[in-house]
């Protein structure tokens, strides 16, 4: 994750807001080395994955902040592919399905949502929309 940051900063150094198209490229090398090492983590036993829940949510983050970036630049395609994944790792460690993390979840299926919606995919967008009230409302159910 390290490594992965400090390619972040790097390569935005002289475009922070991802506009040009060899920035957009590198972001999405990044994530798909991102990617590499949360499907590593995602095939694991559910316990190791519970004990290094904190990998997989800081994947989640720097996906989340590059994607955001880019759907704003005009780039929600490149976002989509990988938002979804961040959607898959974050309901797929128990950890991170509790109600401390409810939050994050619900940010990342509006971001999600959001991108679809940028590309006029309003159907994929209601989808992802109706799948993520689902979740919060089975957590906020468990929860109670």
């Amino acid at each position: 994750m390290e490594k992965a940051q400090a390619d972040i900063d790097k390569f935005t150094k002289n475009d922070k807001e991802m506009r040009r198209k060899d920035t957009v490229e590198v972001m999405v090398d990044i994530m798909s080395r991102i990617k590499t090492a949360g499907n590593e983590l995602n095939e694991q036993t559910e316990e190791e994955r519970e004990r290094l829940y904190y990998l997989t949510f800081n994947a989640t983050i720097l996906i989340f902040r590059i994607c955001s970036t880019l759907r704003v630049a005009g780039y929600p395609k490149e976002a989509t592919h990988y938002l979804a994944f961040n959607v898959l790792c974050l309901d797929n460690n128990l950890i991170l399905t509790t109600v401390k993390y409810l939050d994050w979840r619900v940010l990342n299926y509006v971001e999600l949502g959001r991108a679809y919606a940028d590309l006029c995919a309003y159907k994929a967008a209601s989808k992802v929309i109706e799948y993520g009230l689902t979740k919060v409302l089975y957590t906020k159910k468990i929860e109670e």
